[in-house]
């Protein structure tokens, strides 16, 4: 009887011992579990933070772009009429030994207006040059907290597309300019620019001629870099990814 009441005892102390170790690991699983929901919240509150950043950025990096975009229209307006009044000056300059022509018409400025409309102008170049280096900041702080790079601020020459390009099916390219009538002086001007818009290519060619446009762009006190719309006119998916891997070394494209 003895040895049977010591049995049902070493019987009930194992049971308790199970229950006590299960009760230990139940508490040790509910304690990791709650630990783990602490970080997770932690770190959704860092990823929800640092998406307003973001987004902060990318709002203020739009303004930005219109208003570079408003102000550069009022620049040419101001080179134009800069042209114009050079234009009388070097007319008047020669009155003395020259006729005009019957056709051609005189315009005279006052010095003030004429120092007053060049003064306009240095002071919205300045102003878009300092506009450039805010674009540039930005995208500087958007790629920092995205962890990653961004493009570089478009080159100040035309709005829209510089080039359009398209993907020939023999590996080379056919190039013409897509930049606004306005842009044409500036942009003929640009190295590579004409060697680029004049026909079918090949890949040396065209390679040749979009790494000097490149380095223009590098090269410019605020760094920028050019736009081109690529249209595909083959079917060959394996020749269009390497077409496109060359054309992205040189701009940031759209394709259509």
């Amino acid at each position: 009887m003895a040895d049977a009441g010591s049995a049902a005892t070493a019987a009930e102390l194992r049971k308790e011992r199970v229950h006590t170790t299960m009760l230990i690991e139940v508490l040790a699983l509910l304690i990791f579990m709650a630990m783990a929901f602490a970080f997770l919240s932690r770190d959704e509150s860092r990823h929800d933070r640092a998406m307003e950043r973001i987004r902060e950025l990318t709002e203020e990096l739009d303004a930005a772009k219109r208003t570079i975009a408003a102000q550069r229209i009022e620049i040419r307006k101001l080179q134009l009429s800069n042209e114009q009044l050079a234009e009388s000056l070097r007319r008047l300059a020669k009155m003395n030994n020259d006729t005009l022509r019957a056709n051609d018409k005189l315009v005279v400025l006052p010095q003030s207006q004429l120092d007053e409309l060049t003064g306009n102008i240095a002071n919205k170049d300045a102003m878009l040059d300092e506009r450039q280096k805010s674009n540039a900041a930005l995208r500087a702080k958007l790629a920092q907290s995205q962890g990653g790079g961004t493009d570089l601020p478009n080159c100040t020459v035309t709005s829209g597309f510089l080039l359009s390009i398209e993907l020939m099916g023999d590996g080379g390219f056919v190039v013409r300019q897509a930049w606004a009538p306005g842009a044409d002086p500036v942009a003929r001007s640009l190295p590579g620019a004409l060697e680029l818009t004049s026909g079918q290519m090949s890949v040396a060619r065209f390679e040749a001629g979009a790494a000097r446009l490149r380095d223009w762009g590098r090269a410019q006190s605020v760094p920028c870099g050019f736009r081109a719309r690529v249209t595909n006119r083959h079917s060959n998916l394996d020749l269009y990814k390497r077409q496109n891997r060359i054309v992205e070394r040189y701009f940031y494209t759209a394709r259509y």
